[in-house]
């Protein structure tokens, strides 16, 4: 978990892995309000299908073209998606605006 609190490009390389994808969902962004966590870090829905994912990296790719890696730090009701990022993990793959996207998300090893 510590690799995803360095700054955002030597996360994404510490927190790179073997991707395996799980499947394809819905990706949106959280701001402090939601989490303190600043770095490359994710939120997902506890009651949806990737609730198994907390404490472990993943890989989020959109059509737009674009990728980042998040470590899931924990789960959160009433997200609007199945997975959220910060502020600045979801701006290494889509624009503020485009809320939600969709993505393929792949457990990294």
């Amino acid at each position: 978990m510590l690799a995803a609190r360095e700054d955002f490009a030597d996360a994404q390389a510490l927190l790179a892995g073997v991707p395996s994808i799980v499947g394809y969902y819905t990706l949106g962004w959280y701001g402090t309000e939601t989490s303190d966590e600043r770095g490359s870090f994710g939120l997902v829905d506890p009651n949806g299908p990737l609730a198994g994912a907390v404490g472990n990296a993943v890989e989020l790719t959109v059509a737009q073209g674009g990728s980042v890696n998040v470590y899931v730090i924990g789960s959160l009701a009433n997200l609007g998606t199945v997975i959220a990022v910060t502020r600045r993990a979801y701006m290494a793959v889509a624009l503020l605006a485009d809320d939600p996207v969709l993505a393929t998300v792949a457990l990294l090893s």
